[in-house]
């Protein structure tokens, strides 16, 4: 069974993201885990305001779950949980292995054949009496024929990589189950295990990549390492290490 107390089905919201916020802020008594999923957002967003463009058949799930347990600096690695949660339902997909590359690229980038086919976005809020709660937003191109212009040269969906339909309801519970057990794993002290699980599965290590910062202009670096807490450490032109809490990179 799947730990959820509560799971709700949308034909459409503004984004998954604010509508269990909304739900949550007024709320004095939660369930342990809240779920809403959602045929179509009118209003979907990433990091910093960025549109999530619709397309059919995607999977729009948000998840709500409590942060007790985890520290202020530990909060940014329910991204790379629900990375690796993503990345072994995908892989539960390719049953006889090889279909497609699976990867993940910092931060939290699903990539198959190189294609980006996932978004995470994890926000916190608080209920009615102060107790604060993680929402996890997982948007998934599944069974999109076709994409947006702006997207065809970097994204991709399940059935153009894989080749065939997916059944959503099916494919949906098996991510919220990989979800709830990567998520539990890191709330319970599992952190150094979720991290090197992590790393074996990012492909940006080790590489010559492109730093777009939130603000300011794009840099060169070099790839070194995660540090304990799954900030990408680089090193710059001039030989300088610096710790990156977030940014989008580019694999040169």
């Amino acid at each position: 069974m799947i730990d959820i107390a509560v799971i709700e089905h949308i034909t459409e919201v503004d984004s998954t993201n604010t509508e269990l916020k909304r739900r949550i802020s007024l709320m004095t008594e939660m369930p342990e885990y809240m779920a809403i999923t959602a045929d179509k957002q009118s209003s979907g967003h990433g990091r910093i305001g960025r549109v999530w463009s619709n397309t059919d058949g995607a999977l729009l799930m948000s998840v709500a779950l409590p942060t007790n347990g985890l520290s202020g600096k530990e909060l940014p690695m329910l991204n790379y949980a629900a990375a690796l949660a993503v990345f072994d339902s995908i892989s539960e997909l390719d049953s006889i292995g090889n279909i497609v590359s699976i990867e993940i690229k910092w931060p939290n980038d699903i990539l198959l054949n190189g294609k980006k086919v996932c978004g995470i976005l994890s926000e916190l809020v608080k209920n009615a009496i102060g107790e604060i709660y993680a929402v996890i937003g997982i948007g998934i191109n599944v069974n999109a024929d076709v994409l947006p212009d702006e997207l065809l040269q970097s994204a991709s969906s399940l059935k153009a990589s894989f080749g065939y339909s997916i059944e959503l309801e099916s494919f949906k519970k098996v991510l919220l189950k990989m979800l709830l057990q990567r998520t539990k794993i890191l709330i319970s002290g599992g952190r150094e295990m979720l991290l090197r699980e992590y790393k074996k599965r990012c492909i940006t290590l080790n590489k010559r990549i492109i730093v777009h910062p939130n603000f300011g202009k794009s840099y060169e670096a070099f790839a070194v390492d995660l540090d304990m807490y799954g900030r990408l450490l680089i090193k710059n032109v001039e030989d300088e290490l610096i710790l990156l809490d977030s940014a989008d990179v580019s694999i040169r």
